[in-house]
């Protein structure tokens, strides 16, 4: 995979954009998607969309074409040489400078400029009416009525994409309308709008690219649309196109579920909507762009956790602040999902014990659904922003996480409440055996008794069998008291009591312990894991109880994900 060059020292080449965002990001031939995502999160930590808010839409801009090219595995539309862009309703200032070009400007300026020049020098009605009327429009007519359009109709926004959508079902393959007609779909046009200019899009783009051009549309859509109006709309606009690529319809799908895995689950026909696109996915998982097979393992974990997602919302506010950071990072700008994201992390650093607190020790199957896909989130974020987990000495660290184990054992076989289960365990045994001995004398008792009843010829013909009878009593009642012992102490390590005391012990001594080790060593929680699977920590079966636990801790586990964000 290749590395994304470092951005020049004097900051990134605008005169890149939006023809060259490849030069803009400062990246190698055969980039892959997460050398895009490493050089648009180093310039958006500097160009914040609250202070640079025009140079961070423009970073944006540039990141979605490559992130579109590269999810729909071929090249996007790029601009050509003109800087085709939508300007403000009113001339700005750097448009007035050109009314010093002179009249007869020749070939020496860009269909821009002229266009420019002529809007300050004519009438824009006359000028809009004159281009309207021509039978053969060429792709910048249609761009320049667009511009026009919004000069004469501020009030009316619309008007903009539907030049540029009869643009493009004029030229069917335009670069330069495709990229602007995305640009606007993604920001400028109005929310209100956006289903009816889809429909317009689906009749004049009835083909591949329909995806890709509206996906910004659709995404604006879902984040404030209810879902069954959704459904409605795509269905609408799919009725329109006509050999359409698995391929592409995949991606697009995978896009969608991002926001649909978050819907009411509650009503039935969003769910059969969602499960059905999840098997139409996972159907055609040989169509899905190589760049895309971990987003699909993502989007099987986040739709395997909404299925419990109430469960996990258990009023705990961690956990709900989790769930948030999640939501963002799957439906959110990277730049607000990331900080989400990092938000949650820093927060569990800065205080371990709420982390515990949230997750307990006790397996659960909606913390376990979670942490499959926060894992992947938390590793998507870290990759970004360089946070690496740091490496300790394996056999330094292993020695001293024996002693800390060792000393758990210890504490844990003097805390009270274990010793006085201890005693209680022994006295009922001491009472069984004594039970049990009682018992064998008792039965040999009688035995005698019964033979010397019989008389001294009974003792001397039966005294060998006698003896036997004896032996056997004395035998069978010590295997009884074995098996008795055995199902006793199995009994007791399943029963309600001693797995409260376990949990007890846990939470009080081994947990509090291994975060302490986690926390100074900077230890992985799965090398401390992988440590804890030795024999040696296994002498007693008490042990092995505890290890147990251990390993099943998804709160050290959740801690462990955010140790890569200390600072």
């Amino acid at each position: 995979m290749s590395e994304p060059l470092e951005q020049s020292e004097n900051g990134p080449s605008w005169e890149s954009l939006p023809h060259d965002p490849e030069a803009f990001f400062e990246l190698q031939p055969g980039f892959v998607r997460r050398d895009l995502k490493r050089s648009y999160s180093k310039l958006i930590r500097v160009y914040k969309p609250e202070r640079h808010p025009e140079q961070f839409q423009r970073i944006r801009a540039a990141y979605e074409q490559l992130d579109s090219q590269l999810r729909y595995g071929k090249a996007a539309a790029k601009p050509q040489a003109e800087d085709w862009v939508r300007p403000r309703a009113q001339p700005s200032d750097e448009s007035k400078q050109v009314e010093s070009v002179p009249s007869d400007p020749g070939d020496t300026l860009s269909p821009a400029q002229r266009l420019t020049s002529r809007v300050l020098a004519e009438s824009p009605k006359k000028l809009y009416d004159e281009i309207s009327e021509r039978a053969n429009k060429s792709p910048y007519d249609f761009y320049s009525l667009a511009v026009l359009s919004d000069l004469l109709k501020p009030r009316k926004p619309l008007r903009f994409s539907r030049w540029l959508v009869k643009g493009i079902a004029a030229h069917t393959f335009d670069p330069s309308l495709l990229h602007l007609l995305r640009e606007d779909l993604a920001r400028a046009a109005p929310l209100d709008a956006l289903p009816e200019l889809l429909v317009q899009c689906a009749q004049a783009v009835p083909r591949d690219d329909f995806y890709a051009l509206t996906e910004p549309a659709w995404e604006r859509l879902l984040r404030v649309l209810p879902f069954a109006q959704f459904m409605k709309l795509l269905e609408n606009c799919e009725q329109h196109l006509r050999d359409i690529s698995i391929a592409y319809r995949v991606t697009f799908m995978m896009r969608v579920l991002r926001y649909a895995v978050w819907s009411d689950n509650n009503v039935m026909e969003q769910q059969e909507w969602i499960e059905a696109a999840f098997q139409f996915v996972e159907e055609n998982f040989q169509s899905i762009p190589a760049q895309l097979e971990m987003e699909l393992e993502l989007l099987v974990a986040v739709g395997n956790y909404a299925k419990v997602r109430e469960d996990f919302l258990n009023g705990n506010p961690l956990r709900a602040q989790m769930d948030a950071a999640l939501k963002s990072y799957m439906t959110s700008e990277q730049a607000l999902s990331d900080q989400a994201v990092l938000e949650v992390q820093l927060a569990m650093l800065a205080d371990p014990q709420a982390v515990l607190e949230a997750i307990p020790s006790e397996e659960d199957q909606a913390v376990v659904a979670f942490y499959s896909a926060w894992a992947w989130a938390t590793a998507d974020v870290a990759d970004r922003y360089g946070a690496k987990q740091g490496e300790a000495d394996a056999r330094l660290w292993s020695d001293r996480l024996s002693s800390v184990i060792e000393s758990c054992h210890g504490r844990a076989a003097k805390n009270s409440a274990m010793v006085a289960y201890s005693m209680r365990a022994i006295a009922v045994t001491i009472a069984t055996q004594l039970a049990c001995i009682i018992g064998i004398v008792v039965v040999g008792f009688l035995i005698v008794l019964s033979v010397d009843a019989m008389g001294p010829s009974a003792l001397e013909e039966y005294g060998g069998w006698l003896m036997l009878a004896m032996l056997g009593v004395v035998v069978g009642g010590a295997v009884f008291m074995v098996r008795l012992h055995r199902k006793q102490h199995a009994k007791r390590r399943t029963s309600s009591r001693k797995q409260r005391l376990d949990r007890f012990l846990y939470s009080t001594i081994y947990r509090q312990d291994i975060l302490g080790f986690i926390q100074h060593s900077q230890v992985s929680f799965y090398v401390v894991r992988d440590y804890l699977s030795k024999e040696r920590y296994y002498e007693k079966q008490e042990h092995l109880d505890a290890m147990r636990m251990v390993v099943r801790d998804f709160g050290l586990a959740f801690y462990s994900l955010a140790l890569p964000f200390q600072t």
